[in-house]
């Protein structure tokens, strides 16, 4: 196990490539113009961990110029394979032209803490799914204490299974109204469907183009969470949710429902919730979206 710092002036990248599992990369605080990408993994109980050297965070600035800002495994290439094992704390990321943070399909065991993603083209953070029919081994993310506003597509997308989302604020997301998809882009926090076992605690969505919260796991929990001011619904459960439980969802002033079920959602399971002034209704129903 060993530890590589990083200085102003120096390339994060070069210290990426020589970490090996349980090795430390502490980069001095500061702006640095880079792609960091991981494509050597960690292993369990000796991850590769990447964060600051002191209590300011490091900050990563894509100048819209570079597409992604921090990278797990390779996106693009099949013969580049999924990464594991990683830590990630107390960065910002700004202004890439893609993602801030994303994840090729089938990595896991990936943690980001205290981290920050502004103003980029896609998605703030977005953990990949691998798209399958049952439970696998992508997933096992936890997104903690970030805060993820002002891009261009959602604040964070994640797919896969065990996966933890706590604290995170995601506001202004998808301000210009881009549509990228027939569905269009701009939810605070989308769980993407086909995945398992998402727990969603103590967020705030607020202000974005479209939902706060879009869930549609499988299995999990959605606890303590406040939704305002979004345009469409503060927590809209998507088609292919079943066996949530909702143990805490303050929403108002969203420019629709404040919580949703969409058509095909069962098993269901509502615990305080706090809903009012929302546009049309604070609770429905079997909507088509």
């Amino acid at each position: 196990m060993a530890t590589h710092f990083v200085t102003r002036g120096e390339f994060i990248q070069a210290a990426v490539d020589k970490a090996q599992p349980g090795d430390m990369i502490k980069v001095e605080p500061g702006t640095y113009r880079e792609r960091v990408r991981f494509v050597r993994s960690g292993q369990h109980l000796s991850p590769i961990s990447l964060s600051s050297s002191g209590r300011s965070p490091v900050i990563l600035d894509g100048e819209h110029k570079l597409k992604f800002g921090l990278e797990f495994g390779k996106y693009g290439d099949p013969e580049c394979e999924p990464v594991s094992h990683i830590e990630v704390c107390n960065f910002e990321v700004y202004r890439y032209t893609d993602d801030g943070i994303i994840s090729r399909p089938g990595c896991h065991h990936i943690s980001l803490s205290n981290i920050g993603v502004f103003m980029c083209g896609g998605n703030g953070i977005y953990l990949w799914p691998d798209k399958q029919d049952e439970p696998g081994p992508s997933g096992y993310f936890i997104v903690d204490n970030c805060i993820a506003s002002y891009n261009d597509r959602h604040g964070v997308k994640v797919g896969g299974s065990h996966i933890t989302l706590r604290r995170i604020t995601a506001e202004w997301n998808n301000p210009r109204q881009i549509v990228h998809t027939p569905y269009a882009d701009g939810h605070g926090i989308q769980v993407s469907n086909r995945n398992w076992n998402v727990t969603v605690e103590d967020c705030l969505c607020a202000y974005n183009w479209k939902h706060g919260l879009r869930y549609c796991a499988v299995g999990g929990e959605v606890t303590g969470v406040e939704l305002h001011d979004n345009g469409l619904d503060g927590l809209n459960v998507a088609g292919g949710a079943s066996d949530v439980e909702v143990k805490g969802a303050h929403a108002y002033c969203n420019g629709r429902f404040g919580v949703v079920k969409a058509v095909g959602v069962e098993n269901i399971k509502w615990n305080r919730l706090n809903l009012y002034e929302n546009a049309r209704e604070d609770y429905a129903e079997e909507t088509e979206n």
